[in-house]
């Protein structure tokens, strides 16, 4: 089966109706990817959002900080298949993987 989508670039201003679906490439942005036995506990003591009650369909806003309060990063935590990802800015990935090593 030879299936091409059918996509077309659309200009969006506040009062465009927009199609049943729709793609954006996100191309500024990445994830952490968190596996692993300890990952719930492990992130729970490092960010500021609630990990531990977070349901596997939903999502929610956390930071990393350090020690004195200072946030390193602001991200999206949400559930994937055997773990967690925090999505975020690309330019913030390489530091926020450097301290969260630690």
């Amino acid at each position: 089966m030879d299936w091409q989508p059918n996509t077309q670039a659309i200009e969006i201003t506040p009062t465009t109706e927009l199609p049943d679906l729709l793609f954006t490439r996100l191309n500024r942005w990445g994830a952490i990817e968190m596996t692993g036995d300890d990952r719930k506990s492990y992130l729970q003591g490092q960010v500021t959002c609630d990990v531990v009650s977070l349901e596997q369909s939903q999502s929610t806003f956390g930071a990393h900080c350090d020690a004195k309060g200072k946030v390193w990063s602001a991200f999206r935590l949400c559930h994937i298949d055997n773990g967690y990802a925090m999505i975020q800015p690309q330019s913030a990935l390489e530091k926020e993987l450097t301290e969260l090593k630690k």
